[in-house]
């Protein structure tokens, strides 16, 4: 009895956290029904994402579909087999999602791969293991041997020896980080002609590219719009401003619709009325990969950005005290809340997420804007989230939102 009266003021102690814990687990319980929020799962490979599949485009293309992109097909082409290096050359195609760099690739593969001893495709995506990576190359460019078996370091050395003398090209499709091509470049010999293609949303991934390689960017016979249709055409195409899956996608779905004004008016107003998952499903997948990996507080800047109106020249400075203002910024080692905020700023631009609009004489981010198909999934994803909502001015407002 003296030793649990000597302790009772520490179980006192205990019993009172314990409670506090509680409280505050109900607490989070709450806050995500009432928020909406997501379950996350680990993948393979260690990274949290969530759960949903990505959406992988198969890489193959029809003659008919490859138009208006004939200046870079022909430029990559020179790049690939133009010249007679006998070193090898890395090739870069980057820009923001859906922009058409798996499309222009692939059709640029599929012509030039007979002029290499070997050649091949693989889809890396987010969350790849390297090990793995390493293995699939070999296995697609034809080396020999118990692959699935051998160590990391005798499958290089294979390889390498493999590929000494030959003409080879490698196409890597969808790559996130340059920690690919720093894993795996020692297997590649530099000695002889080869091809290494990365096509990528990641700024720093297109750094890899040798020397000015890199580049940035149905129903009917005679597939002719109607006359009575080509003002709303016209308008389509404008609202997509250069974005070729936005068109494809567009497209795809006026073909299921009735050539009439009223039918494809109507899907003019649902785009206006920023209803993408009816308008655009398929972008809203493809694009919906590039939002998820964004970080916490990198996300929040995003989805800020997005209330501007529309075609609106962000500032950078202005931006900046805006996310600080909002409490999305935080101080991280010795760097300001600024320099955190410019450099969340600069990130956004490398994911190709955000535009250049100009730079000062320095060289420095001057203004930016946002795509008007991605501004329309970000008010979207932001809706989903419960992190804001644009009022029209119609209805009561009752969402719950930040």
């Amino acid at each position: 009895m003296k030793k649990r009266i000597k302790h009772a003021k520490a179980w006192w102690r205990l019993a009172h956290k314990l409670q506090d814990i509680k409280g505050r687990l109900r607490g989070v319980k709450q806050r995500k029904k009432d928020y909406a929020m997501t379950e996350i799962v680990k993948c393979p490979g260690g990274s949290a994402s969530h759960a949903k599949p990505t959406n992988q485009t198969l890489h193959f293309t029809r003659e008919e579909d490859f138009v208006g992109n004939k200046e870079n097909q022909e430029k990559l082409i020179q790049w690939l087999i133009g010249d007679s290096e006998q070193r090898s050359k890395i090739v870069t195609v980057w820009g923001m999602p859906g922009v058409g760099k798996t499309t222009l690739v692939a059709h640029v593969y599929n012509t030039v791969k007979v002029d290499f001893d070997t050649a091949a495709w693989i889809t890396v995506s987010k969350n790849c293991h390297l090990e793995e990576l390493l293995k699939k190359i070999a296995g697609e460019l034809g080396v020999t041997g118990d692959i699935a078996s051998m160590e990391e370091r005798s499958l290089g050395l294979t390889m390498h020896n493999y590929l000494q003398g030959k003409k080879y090209m490698l196409v890597l499709d969808d790559v996130w980080t340059a920690e690919v091509w720093a894993y795996i470049r020692n297997v590649y010999p530099t000695g002889c002609p080869g091809r290494i293609v990365f096509t990528s949303r990641n700024h720093e991934v297109s750094l890899l590219a040798s020397t000015n390689c890199v580049q940035a960017f149905w129903n009917a016979e005679d597939k002719a719009c109607p006359l009575d249709l080509q003002k709303l055409a016209q308008k389509f195409v404008s609202k997509c401003k250069g974005l070729p899956i936005a068109i494809a996608c567009i497209g795809r779905l006026l073909s299921c619709k009735p050539p009439t004004p009223t039918d494809w008016g109507n899907v003019y107003r649902d785009l206006e009325l920023q209803l993408s998952k009816d308008v655009i499903p398929d972008l809203d997948m493809i694009l919906k990969v590039s939002l998820e990996d964004l970080p916490y507080d990198l996300k929040n800047c995003f989805l800020h950005c997005a209330l501007l109106p529309e075609d609106y020249s962000i500032k950078r400075r202005k931006a900046m005290r805006h996310w600080i203002a909002a409490g999305f910024i935080r101080e991280k080692e010795n760097k300001t809340l600024e320099e955190v905020a410019e450099g969340y700023l600069t990130e956004l631009v490398n994911r190709s997420l955000l535009q250049v609009a100009g730079r000062n004489g320095a060289g420095r981010l001057k203004c930016c804007r946002m795509h008007d198909v991605i501004r329309l999934l970000a008010l979207n994803k932001a809706k989903e989230e419960c992190f804001s909502k644009v009022y029209d001015g119609s209805g009561a407002f009752s969402e719950r939102i930040r």
